[in-house]
């Protein structure tokens, strides 16, 4: 459970709202979007991490190169590593990292 605080994500379009982040004690998470389109969203860790993992195929995700800012309030902070992940509608994806 204490990893559902240290992750979250954020929505790259607003057509989001119906995407849900599951997230697991064994540093897995699973990414499901209900939407009847295709989304992009992103996923922040709040520690670095050299890649997330895709649990079925085996496929590695780089991170996203971001602009890192130092304001709390927006962006992104140099401890956190940004993923950029698209979804097929009605589809999910487990990842691990």
């Amino acid at each position: 459970m204490l990893y559902l605080q240290q992750m979250w994500f954020r929505p790259a379009s607003t057509k989001t709202s119906k995407v849900s982040l599951f997230a697991y004690d064994n540093k897995t998470i699973v990414v499901e979007n209900f939407n009847d389109d295709a989304v992009s969203l992103r996923v922040v860790v709040n520690d670095k991490v050299n890649s997330l993992s895709n649990l079925i195929t085996g496929e590695k995700l780089k991170p996203a190169e971001v602009k890192y800012s130092r304001n709390r309030f927006y962006g992104y902070s140099e401890t956190q590593t940004v993923f950029d992940i698209k979804l097929p509608a009605h589809s999910y994806v487990g990842l691990g990292y």
